[in-house]
């Protein structure tokens, strides 16, 4: 086979998008910390494939230094995607589970970055050399053919949208509390969407803030929403939320309304 794309724990969108677009075999591997589990179903997937070049998704960082040291045994190439969360580390957990491994990057063919800053940033952290990372930006999505009207009792034209993974980069209680002090809130519904089972503290500090402000009629949660849905609440809506408070990322759901010309 020509290649495969893996990643560990948390498959990204952009992920499935690059995987697509190139023409890889997605490979998504869900685990816990330590990471046992796909350690070993990456060996065996490497083992069986034989793949002659293995795209990653980073984090995790062991995942990176088990691709570099089969890449010696099974004679693939090797091309890291870098997500910020790998480079740029806001805790212990992080720095714990992907310092050790920058060193890793130099026995990669190809380092990905998503934009100017973090590749700057990878040069600098990693010691990688210049000519080896290259700034590759999420591919551009499409809408489906036919949209849906979701089942959602709103004013479309009156709502603005918040595309949400639920990551803990998304201080979602925070924006949602200062729409619901400004005036807009009144005329207006803010619309969160996304799988808030992801990240059940964060899901509990929104409730909190919404129950605070007596505001459930200005909040909506949708949850997962299949994508002929979610287009059409971007092509209708009034103007959409694009959130991160980690510093060199440039986030993935920002696309989609630019696609649609919606107001950032």
């Amino acid at each position: 086979m020509l290649g495969v794309f893996i990643a560990w724990k948390r498959l990204s969108r952009r992920t499935e998008d690059l995987a697509r677009e190139l023409g890889l075999e997605l490979a998504f591997i869900r685990d816990s910390l330590l990471y046992a589990k796909a350690i070993a179903k990456t060996l065996s997937i490497l083992y069986k494939k034989m793949p002659k070049i293995v795209f990653v998704q980073l984090p995790q960082g062991p995942l990176l230094a088990e691709t570099a040291i089969l890449s010696r045994f099974l004679k693939f190439r090797t091309v890291a995607d870098i997500h910020t969360g790998f480079i740029y580390t806001t805790t212990f957990k992080e720095m714990l589970l992907n310092r050790p491994f920058y060193r890793c990057l130099r026995y990669v063919e190809l380092v990905l970055a998503h934009n100017v800053l973090e590749r700057e940033l990878i040069v600098k952290k990693t010691g990688v050399a210049e000519e080896k990372a290259m700034i590759v930006y999420d591919p551009l999505p499409s809408p489906p053919p036919k949209l849906v009207k979701p089942r959602i009792a709103l004013d479309f034209s009156k709502s603005i949208v918040l595309p949400a993974s639920w990551s803990p980069d998304e201080p979602i209680d925070r924006v949602v509390e200062e729409f619901l002090k400004a005036e807009v809130s009144k005329e207006h519904t803010l619309v969160v969407t996304g799988n808030y089972k992801r990240n059940v503290g964060l899901y509990n500090s929104v409730a909190r803030v919404v129950e605070r402000f007596k505001a459930k009629s200005s909040v909506v949660l949708t949850g997962f929403m299949l994508d002929e849905e979610y287009w059409y609440l971007l092509k209708n809506c009034k103007a959409v939320i694009v959130l991160t408070n980690r510093e060199y990322t440039l986030p993935h759901a920002m696309w989609s309304p630019w696609q649609c010309k919606s107001h950032l």
